[in-house]
């Protein structure tokens, strides 16, 4: 659910701050008054296109924020919210936040699909994509965890394909592959790789080696002072004595045992660390320190070799070694393996095929369903002689299932507006209220408490009277699963929203500035008689303003 917007140097729109509540909302306002400006702000702070040219002239930055309850599962603040912010300053440069955090205008845009969808008199949006409309579909029908499983067995067909069609490709130069990968293998096996971590224990002593005499002599003088030296007087002698001079001391001194114990911990720890310090160095290092420096220079310019060659690390070198061994044995015996290969292919585009018949089959009934849904609210709508079909039809390729990550199936939104006309995409509509209207009812029958916000703007273009009203009910209807809002220049549809707002425009200090007014009963029935009386408001048009919020209350 949005609940509110801010809008800052936008076109006419100086400083706007919009609440919203729950349920139906209208906006309503006089041409030029700035209700596209509203919406395309809303659109901007989504991820719309920006433009440079929105910024409100004499300004530098033009800025949106959009504050929404956050829906089940989503990420959101400690107060429960997704607040998502967007600006453009006069160079260009875009800034896109959620939670005040920078993101990518693509994350944005994937993240407002899940809170708001606009939908324009002229945009078919998602009903005109069919990989929108296959989506739709199966959220209607509920098929996410059989596309799941299916989306598995699909990903390892792919796998299978792929090594065949490279095994393949790679057999019509298959003496020069075997040569070529004979040699990468003997070459990497040569190395005698067997550690991982070889090359960074390497570094360390080489780094031990080449200060050997410092820290030869550092390892003498903590050997000497802690353990062993010529006179005898060692941090361990010292210790021993003192231990045994503290039991001496029992008769006046009750914790005389524990104080000792205590000291012959601490001489066991001291010579534990004389240990490790000592095995910095072994026999080897003392033999000949740069003999053994110059094999491990050796080694480690052998690794980096290796690694310039096959891998980024010694582990990834050790990882190309068991799938150079893997090809070579696949092209060695080529013929069985291909063999293995194809039964394997066949055997997975059965599963996949297998799964993708079960959900086709979910998706042809369910479409049934639809279509009839559809149908009856268009023909609610006022459109009895429009046919509508939700498509579902077959890929074929080369003889067998076209087979892609969500099945076998196109799905498309078929229309015929008039009696005898061909059913088409409903993109090719070309009539606005046409269109609005059916977008409606697809996004009617479609709907499911989400908590995405819908936006409709002017749905009511191209139609009057009784089916404004119907188009209105049927809004109130789809507001009370989540929150709408109704961009409109029609009385019937405004007298039936739960808040009405109005947007107009005056002039300050010499400029003009848009301002969003929440209107209470009175302003309503004034906003309605404008809506329908136009400049001569009488009477009459006053008490069918009343009338009509009287008989929608």
């Amino acid at each position: 659910m949005l609940k509110a917007v801010s809008i800052s140097n936008v076109a006419v729109i100086k400083d706007l701050t919009v609440e919203f509540p729950d349920g139906f909302t209208v906006i309503t306002g006089e041409t030029g008054a700035g209700k596209s400006v509203l919406l395309d702000s809303v659109a901007f702070c989504l991820g719309a296109k920006a433009s440079k040219d929105m910024i409100r002239t004499g300004e530098t930055r033009a800025e949106v924020t959009a504050v929404f309850d956050a829906p089940r599962g989503a990420e959101s603040d400690d107060d429960g919210e997704i607040t998502l912010y967007r600006s453009i300053t006069d160079d260009g440069k875009s800034i896109a936040k959620i939670n005040g955090k920078a993101v990518s205008t693509s994350v944005l845009r994937e993240t407002a699909k899940n809170l708001m969808s606009i939908h324009g008199q002229q945009d078919s949006g998602a009903l005109s994509e069919k990989s929108e409309i296959i989506k739709m579909l199966d959220e209607y029908v509920g098929l996410d965890g059989e596309l799941a499983e299916y989306d598995e067995k699909y990903e390892k067909f792919c796998e299978l394909s792929s090594r065949l069609s490279e095994l393949k490709g790679s057999l019509k130069d298959k003496a020069m592959m075997l040569d070529i990968l004979s040699y990468q293998l003997k070459e990497i096996d040569s190395a005698k790789l067997s550690d991982p971590d070889e090359e960074d224990k390497l570094v360390i002593i080489r780094q031990k080696l080449r200060s050997f005499e410092k820290v030869s002599k550092n390892v003498s003088v903590v050997e000497k002072a802690l353990v062993e030296n010529e006179k005898g007087i060692t941090a361990v002698y010292m210790l021993d004595r003192a231990a045994s001079a503290i039991r001496q001391l029992s008769d006046v001194m009750p914790e005389a045992e524990a104080t000792a114990s205590r000291l012959e911990e601490i001489k066991y720890e001291v010579t534990t660390i004389a240990d490790s310090v000592s095995s910095i160095i072994d026999d080897d290092d003392l033999d000949d320190p740069e003999r053994k420096l110059d094999a491990v220079e050796k080694r480690l310019t052998l690794l980096k070799r290796i690694r310039s060659k096959y891998g980024e690390t010694v582990s990834d070198v050790i990882q190309k070694r068991d799938e150079i061994k893997t090809k070579l044995s696949e092209l060695s015996n080529s013929d069985d393996t291909i063999q293995d290969l194809e039964n394997a292919i066949a055997e997975a585009r059965s599963a996949c095929e297998t799964a993708a018949d079960s959900i086709s089959a979910k998706r042809r009934a369910a479409a049934q369903a639809l279509t009839g849904e559809i149908s009856s609210v268009l023909y609610d709508l006022d459109m009895p002689k429009v046919r509508f079909l939700v498509s579902v039809t077959k890929r074929i390729k080369d003889g067998m299932a076209d087979l892609d990550r969500r099945g076998y199936d196109d799905v498309d939104f078929l229309v015929s507006a008039n009696v005898g006309e061909e059913m088409q995409p409903i993109s090719r509509i070309a009539s606005g209220g046409e269109l609005s209207r059916i977008m409606l009812a697809v996004k009617s029958s479609m709907q499911k408490d989400s908590g995405v916000t819908s936006v409709f703007d002017e749905i009511d273009a191209g139609v009057s009277g009784a089916t404004s009203e119907r188009i209105g009910r049927k809004l109130r209807e789809m507001s009370r699963a989540s929150q709408l809002i109704c961009i409109t220049h029609s009385a019937q549809i405004a007298s039936l929203a739960d808040t009405h707002f109005k947007i107009s425009k005056s002039e300050k200090g010499g400029r003009v500035e848009s301002s969003v007014e929440k209107l209470d009963r009175d302003g309503r029935i004034k906003e309605l008689s404008r809506i329908i009386g136009g400049v001569k408001i009488t009477k009459k048009v006053i008490d069918t303003a009343e009338e009509m919020l009287k008989k929608n209350d």
